[in-house]
């Protein structure tokens, strides 16, 4: 590894497995990054480290960085362990101010550059020491600032595995966007994203799936993950959602910054060491640089049984909510045990595989016991009865069982504080948690690792599994005790006993902020997710995990059942009548929505093998983001399936595909089909080309991509 050095330019340059670097060498910051044929990654100097060194109340707003203005002293830049290490002496401050024997001996820090194994990517490594009376609060690292608008503004990506959105549209500033208070205002401050499960923790705006993230275009990217897994690594009872990012556009140089934010409180003598982050710049979309992210997952899972082939082929299920729990009220439920026939033939026709329960049982016993089958819905001969003809039918049953809360009534008998309620009914005021109804108010159990708990559960699990028929379960609120492993156990040794009997039985969980424990446990979820347009995107989740398809919820919008088949996330049906609960209505009282399902599930069924095999590469094979279109890919044997969606408001769109970046050849056959798969257009193209589709707004298209052979 050579270090070179251009004093008349003031640079130091170097290149890691490709990647260009080149530092200023008065501050160590990063001007320019690129690989061969990708464009300039950096705009503005990136300092790569920032930290928060608040000294006395007038200095609140103290902060060290390299590309802070005072105080400076040169850095130290030299080849080191294979890589390049940036070495400062005392860090630079933001802000002049007099000298104060609190800072005496500034902070020292140490950024370690080194090619990672994969030939690609670049580690990122850097240790923080104190050596003054004033703690470090806050460290940002990496500090990616500076960041090109590669493709420009309009065409620029932050993706993660669960969504993508332009900094530049969501933080633009204008008359309308500056309306709100600035401490809140995203034009302003930016926004935070947390990297652990599907729901957003510590106040950030939203949830990421896991620790990865892209920035760049389809043309080109930085892509960058953390190599941690599991409990911590700063605090041991968090897996990852403490791992806060940040992103903020700079309104000044039109520049994007992307930080990994950590809190602490670093006292004299003390060192943080970051641990390792991995940088992957890269050509194309998100897809060619989350590979290292994808290996480094594959290593971590530890999987005690293995995905049942159904979980892989289903198109989706349906969810029936049976009632809110007050059979004593003749209007409460919404279906009784009598009906499950009748929901299995809509379920059926409709191309969906599976019946899971909500509201099914009683909540006075635990652990369950025959009296848990509500008499009044049929009691438990009519339940057992039904669960059989539903599967002679072609739909399995499944039930969404209950155990962190303890409900009232068992908590009270054992002693326990009852400190939340649940209660869920339009008979209530209101609907969700009224505080003076009891039923469904409960003791949260805050430690799972309780034998009188875990025998209670494996009682109940059995029950619903040897005497029931449904050894396939839907956890309600996968919540982890932080730092502890018990549930996740629990369930793995659950499985590996029902494996034996009923090897395609599935294990769903209402995930949460624990998405590397899931993904052991889960085969797919259930979890209050539903189509956010502009937002949603599973699909680096799906290319990543494999194991795991995310469930998205949809009541009868065809539009949004179109975009959860086309990007294989796992479909729950719970059409609902006007003013009642989810799940209270068939399938077929919303004819659109049905008509609109059997179709997918015809198209799912022809290209069945694009969806259990192939890899989910998103949009990736586009060139230029798409106008009044949604597509996503498929590749699978030197072949490329896609899908494109009309919006609601457009009739004709157009495409930029690249399907020799994801193909060999120099030319391909395009055919366009329709949603009852019937070819409507045929095309050649070379490796880059353009394609318009025609039709009715939310009119799904069939694009099957095959190279040409000349």
């Amino acid at each position: 590894m050579r270090v070179m050095r251009n004093e008349t330019a003031n640079t130091a340059a170097f290149t890691l497995n490709g990647n260009r670097f080149v530092l200023d060498l008065s501050t160590g910051a990063v001007v320019s990054l690129r690989r061969p044929g990708s464009p300039e990654f950096i705009a503005s100097p990136c300092g790569l480290v920032d930290l928060a060194y608040p000294v006395h109340l007038d200095y609140d707003l103290l902060r060290l960085s390299p590309n802070g203005k005072y105080n400076k002293k040169t850095p130290v830049i030299r080849a080191k362990n294979g890589g390049v290490e940036i070495r400062y002496e005392m860090l630079s401050e933001n802000i002049e101010m007099p000298f104060l024997a609190e800072t005496e001996g500034g902070v020292e820090v140490k950024i370690l550059l080194t090619p990672d194994p994969d030939g690609v990517s670049v580690e990122m490594r850097c240790t923080v020491t104190n050596h003054s009376d004033t703690a470090v609060r806050q460290i940002l690292f990496p500090n990616l600032e500076g960041l090109a608008a590669v493709s420009g503004e309009e065409n620029a990506r932050f993706t993660t595995t669960l969504f993508h959105m332009n900094p530049y549209a969501e933080q633009d500033s204008n008359e309308r966007s500056r309306e709100r208070f600035y401490g809140e205002n995203r034009t302003v401050s930016g926004q935070f994203f947390s990297p652990a499960g599907l729901f957003p923790a510590n106040g950030a705006d939203r949830a990421m799936g896991g620790r990865w993230l892209d920035y760049g275009s389809l043309n080109a990217g930085l892509s960058l993950y953390r190599q941690a897994w599991g409990w911590g690594p700063e605090n041991k009872y968090w897996m990852g959602s403490n791992d806060t990012y940040w992103v903020k556009l700079n309104h000044d140089d039109r520049t994007v910054r992307i930080a990994s934010m950590q809190y602490l409180d670093l006292k004299k003598g003390e060192t943080y060491d970051s641990g390792v982050y991995v940088l992957t710049p890269h050509l194309g979309g998100w897809v060619n640089g989350i590979g290292a992210y994808k290996a480094f997952v594959k290593k971590n899972q530890k999987r005690v049984v293995p995905v049942p082939r159904c979980m892989k082929e289903w198109m989706g299920f349906r969810t029936v909510w049976m009632g809110s729990g007050y059979p004593k009220d003749p209007e409460d439920a919404a279906w009784t045990y009598y009906d499950m026939p009748r929901l299995a033939d809509d379920i059926a026709e409709h191309g969906l595989s599976a019946m899971n329960l909500w509201g099914w049982s009683n909540s006075d016993y635990f652990p369950y016991t025959k009296d848990t089958l509500y008499p009044e819905y049929g009691g438990i001969e009519t339940f057992k009865k039904n669960v059989k003809v539903c599967r002679e039918k072609g739909v399995d049953v499944y039930p969404l069982v209950s155990f962190v809360q303890i409900w009232y009534k068992q908590a009270t008998e054992r002693g326990l504080p009852v400190n939340a309620t649940w209660a869920e009914t339009i008979k209530a005021i209101p609907v969700f948690r009224a505080p003076y109804m009891k039923r469904w108010s409960s003791f949260n159990m805050g430690d799972l690792n309780q034998d009188w708990w875990k025998d209670a559960v494996n009682e109940s699990l059995r029950f619903c599994r040897d005497e029931l028929g449904m050894p396939s379960i839907a956890w309600d609120q996968y919540i982890l005790c932080g730092g502890n492993d018990a549930l996740h156990e629990l369930i793995n040794n659950y499985r590996l006993e029902t494996y034996k009997k009923y090897p395609e039985a599935h294990f769903s969980g209402e995930s949460t902020f624990f998405m590397e424990s899931d993904i052991d446990n889960c085969d797919t979820q259930w979890t209050w997710l539903w189509w956010n347009e502009g937002m949603t995107d599973y699909r680096p989740y799906l290319y990543v995990v494999e194991t795991e398809r995310p469930n998205i919820n949809v009541d009868s919008s065809p539009l949004f059942a179109k975009y959860i088949f086309m990007d294989n996330a796992m479909m729950n049906a719970y059409p609902s009548k006007p003013g009642l609960m989810n799940g209270s209505a068939l399938i077929g009282d919303y004819p659109v929505f049905g008509e609109t399902l059997k179709r997918l599930a015809a198209l799912r069924k022809a290209y069945l093998p694009y969806f259990t095999d192939g890899d989910n590469i998103g949009d990736c094979p586009l060139f230029k983001e798409p106008k009044g279109v949604r597509a996503g890919f498929y590749r699978l044997n030197g072949t490329m399936l896609g899908f494109a969606v009309l919006d609601e408001k457009t009739k004709s769109a157009g495409l930029s595909l690249d399907p020799g970046a994801y193909l060999d050849g120099n030319a391909f056959k395009v055919e366009v089909l329709n949603e009852k798969n019937e070819k409507i257009a045929e095309k050649e193209i070379g490796k880059r080309g353009f394609l318009r589709v025609s039709g009715n707004p939310v009119d799904l298209f069939v694009l099957r991509i095959t190279p040409v052979e000349k």
